[in-house]
């Protein structure tokens, strides 16, 4: 009989899922919450496999779905935002929507594709810059500057500088104490100063306001079309208002181009060839500068004060020129008149910031009742905003 020759029995080899598993463990984040011990053997398993087909674990790249959306029309999306500034996504959506749907794609793709393409592009604030003054209009301002200073401020007060023209000439400046010394306070301008009485139209469109589009970070400023100047079913109110620093508000009237569905103005003006005046007129400024002088003789009386009217009012057409005589017979002349250089409204401060003062309130009212009530209800508002927030309390 043969003898049979005995088995080699090998050894297993120790199993490395302790190893595995304890060292997972250990590199683990703090706080992990671990699977079991025979998921995270799968886990390094898989790992194992891949890293010896692949030498990496990572996934492998994938080609992924091809761009519905081409790059021409991305850069045709980045040059709408850049030039057109919009103030919300749908209207870029908007603009864009036919393109879309032609490529099957959605606007928020289109949206992922721009701020891929041009990662600047956020919301800004909307600003516009002033008119940028040649040396001639600069000229012109500082002569004008240097007559009001001349002439309603006075030399003897405390407080009060008299300096040499800048040019070097014979003439010189009286310059009013600083605002924030004592003598600021004290009586260096003179009586006459209260007897300016500052006209200016100003036109409010009754809708709510955004102050925010959409352009490159880093913008120097934005500057937009009014979208509402392309539509003509919108709510406008504009008006003349005349003030002045002894009463405050003097008056307030409503112009040609004051608009809305159904409105009808009291009194409608006409331009040289019959047409309805879509703004103000010659004819209507002059009835309301008429208005103006009689109310301020009427309150100077009323406070026993002598009327000497000074009147100031910017440059358009229809104003006129006070130089050639066309005030003459109102009593306006060079003597009571204050003209103000072009592009220059910070000269006429007075009457901007009482603009300010009660179209701030008439936005509020905006905000709060919407820009569903009639025209006639935000007029009565804006009136009675004038009179109660720019009259003096004295008066």
């Amino acid at each position: 009989m043969g003898t049979r020759e005995a088995e080699v029995v090998k050894p297993k080899a120790p199993s490395a899922k302790p190893f595995a598993v304890a060292l997972y463990k250990q590199f683990a984040p703090s706080g992990t919450k671990f699977p079991s011990d025979d998921q995270i053997w799968r886990f390094v398993r898989t790992w194992g496999e891949c890293f010896d087909k692949t030498g990496a674990i990572a996934d492998a790249p994938r080609s992924g779905r091809p761009l519905k959306i081409p790059v021409s029309t991305v850069k045709d999306a980045v040059k709408f935002i850049n030039r057109h500034h919009p103030s919300t996504r749908g209207q870029l959506n908007k603009h864009f929507a036919r393109r879309l749907h032609m490529l099957r794609a959605s606007p928020t793709s289109l949206w992922h594709r721009i701020l891929a393409y041009d990662k600047s592009i956020r919301k800004c604030v909307l600003v516009e810059p002033r008119q940028p003054l040649s040396q001639l209009l600069k000229d012109a301002r500082m002569t004008k500057t240097e007559r009001w200073l001349n002439r309603f401020v006075k030399l003897k007060s405390p407080g009060v500088l008299k300096r040499r023209d800048i040019d070097g000439g014979d003439s010189s400046v009286r310059i009013p104490p600083p605002p924030t010394s004592k003598d600021y306070e004290g009586p260096w301008l003179k009586a006459s100063a209260e007897d300016i009485i500052w006209v200016d139209a100003k036109a409010e469109d009754l809708k709510r306001r955004r102050t925010k589009a959409y352009g490159r970070r880093g913008s120097h400023s934005i500057i937009i079309d009014d979208p509402q100047q392309l539509t003509k079913r919108r709510k406008v109110i504009k008006y003349y208002s005349a003030v002045c620093a002894r009463f405050g508000a003097l008056h307030i009237a409503f112009t040609s181009g004051t608009r809305a569905p159904g409105f009808k103005p009291v009194t409608a003006y006409k331009t040289k060839r019959g047409v309805d005046a879509k703004g103000p007129t010659g004819e209507e400024f002059r009835d309301f500068i008429k208005v103006v002088k009689q109310k301020y003789i009427s309150r100077c009386k009323k406070a026993g004060v002598q009327a000497r009217p000074i009147f100031s009012w910017d440059n358009p057409r229809i104003h006129g020129s006070v130089k050639n005589g066309t005030w003459d017979d109102l009593g306006i002349t060079t003597t009571n008149f204050m003209s103000v250089p072009c592009y220059s409204p910070d000269m006429h401060n007075v009457i901007e910031t009482s603009h300010a003062v009660i179209c701030q309130a008439l936005r509020k009212d905006v905000q709060e009742c919407g820009a569903g009530q009639p025209l006639e209800f935000y007029m009565q508002k804006l009136e009675q905003h004038f009179y109660k927030l720019l009259t003096v309390k004295s008066c």
